[in-house]
C-alpha cells in the first residue's frame, strides 16, 4: 500500500492552501479506493479512523473533532474534521495510517472557514491565486478580461454556480462538495463561456479532438471510473466544434455532468473538474494553444439554491 496516487488540489496537503491551518478551520477529506474494500479491510480501516479520532489533539477537549458523521464504504471515505490543535498535521497522520494499510488511490481535500456574518463555511482560496474580476458591464468587457493578459483575470468559478445537487432513485439527495477554488497555473480560467459563433471544423480542429481523447484516458486509471465521453453542440460525440469570437478561434466541447460524479459518500459527492482542467493542460500544451479555459456548467434549480447541473461546457482558444 502506499500513498494516493491522484490528488487535488495539486500536491494534496503540501498545497499553499493549507498553510497555517488552525483550530478554527475545517479540513474536508475524500479518499477513494481501489480495488474496493473487502470486509476485513473495512474493519482496519473502522478501527484506524476510530484510533485517530480518539487520540487526536484537539482545541477545546471536550468538543469532537468532526463536523459531522465520517462516512466509510467500500469505495470512498468522507470527513470533515476541525478544532484540532494541528489539523493539518493530524490530518496527515491518517492519510499516511490508511494509506499504509488500504488501497487508497485518490485522496481529495480542501478548507474552509467559518465567518460570523455567512451561515455556511466559506472555501479557503489559493493564496497565490491573484486577485479576480466578478462584474462586467457587457459581454465584451469580459472577453477582454478572458483574452487579454494584462488585465485582471476573470472569476474563475462562482460559489453560486457550485451548488449542485441531485436525487436519487430512493429519494435520497445527494449534495455537491467543492474542493479549493480553481486556480491551476498556468491556465488563465474564466467561468462563462464565450458567445461565439460556430464554424465549419477544419484539420486543426481534429488534432484538438485527437488531443483531447488521448488527454481524458488516464481517467481509466482513478477509482471506479472510466473516461467521459465529449461531443460537440448538435450532441455529436467524439467531437469537437470550431468557435470564432473577437476575432479569435477557439475550440468547443462538452460533457454531460452526471458522467462527471463521483459519489464519496452516501449524500455527497463532487464533480471531476479539476481532473478535466488537468487534461486540458496537456491538451493545450501539447498543441500549443494559448493558456485560457473559458467553462460554464448548465443545469436547472433544485431544491432551494442548489442546481442539479447537467452539462459542462469547455472552450479552447488559440493564441
Amino acid at each position: 500500500m502506499s500513498a494516493p496516487a491522484h490528488l487535488t488540489p495539486r500536491g494534496g496537503l503540501e498545497h499553499p492552501v493549507f498553510r497555517g491551518a488552525g483550530p478554527g478551520d475545517q479540513l474536508l477529506a475524500a479518499l477513494a479506493f481501489e480495488p474496493k474494500l473487502t470486509d476485513a479491510q473495512l474493519e482496519t480501516a473502522q478501527a484506524i479512523l476510530d484510533k485517530w479520532s480518539h487520540d487526536a489533539a484537539r482545541a477545546e477537549a471536550e468538543e469532537p473533532c468532526h463536523c459531522d458523521e465520517p462516512f466509510l464504504g467500500e469505495r470512498t471515505l468522507r470527513l470533515r474534521v476541525h478544532n484540532l490543535v494541528e489539523p493539518l498535521a493530524a490530518l496527515r497522520e491518517l492519510v499516511q495510517a490508511l494509506g499504509g494499510a488500504l488501497p487508497v488511490r485518490e485522496g481529495h481535500f480542501s478548507r474552509w472557514r467559518a465567518f460570523e456574518d455567512r451561515e455556511d463555511p466559506a472555501a479557503v482560496l489559493d493564496p497565490d491565486a491573484p486577485e479576480e474580476r466578478t462584474q462586467f458591464p457587457a459581454h465584451e468587457d469580459y472577453l477582454r478580461a478572458v483574452f487579454d493578459p494584462a488585465s485582471m483575470p476573470p472569476a474563475s468559478e462562482y460559489e453560486s454556480q457550485g451548488k449542485g445537487a441531485f436525487e436519487t432513485r430512493t429519494g435520497d439527495i445527494v449534495l455537491e462538495d467543492r474542493g479549493v477554488p480553481l486556480h491551476l497555473p498556468p491556465l488563465r480560467i474564466g467561468y462563462g463561456t464565450a458567445r461565439a459563433r460556430f464554424t465549419t471544423a477544419d484539420a486543426r480542429t481534429g488534432l484538438v479532438r485527437d488531443a483531447l481523447a488521448e488527454a481524458l484516458q488516464p481517467f481509466s486509471e482513478l477509482a471506479a471510473t472510466r473516461p467521459p465521453r465529449f461531443f460537440e453542440h448538435t450532441g455529436g460525440f467524439d467531437r469537437v466544434d470550431r468557435l470564432e469570437v473577437a476575432g479569435r478561434v477557439g475550440y468547443g466541447f462538452a460533457f454531460a455532468s452526471p458522467e462527471l460524479i463521483q459519489r464519496v459518500s452516501v449524500n455527497r459527492f463532487r464533480f471531476r473538474e479539476a481532473e478535466i482542467f488537468e487534461a486540458l493542460v496537456g491538451v493545450i500544451g501539447r498543441l500549443e494553444l494559448a493558456p485560457i479555459v473559458t467553462w460554464q456548467r448548465f443545469g436547472k434549480p433544485f431544491a432551494k439554491s442548489w442546481r442539479q447541473e447537467e452539462m459542462h461546457v469547455f472552450q479552447l482558444w488559440e493564441r
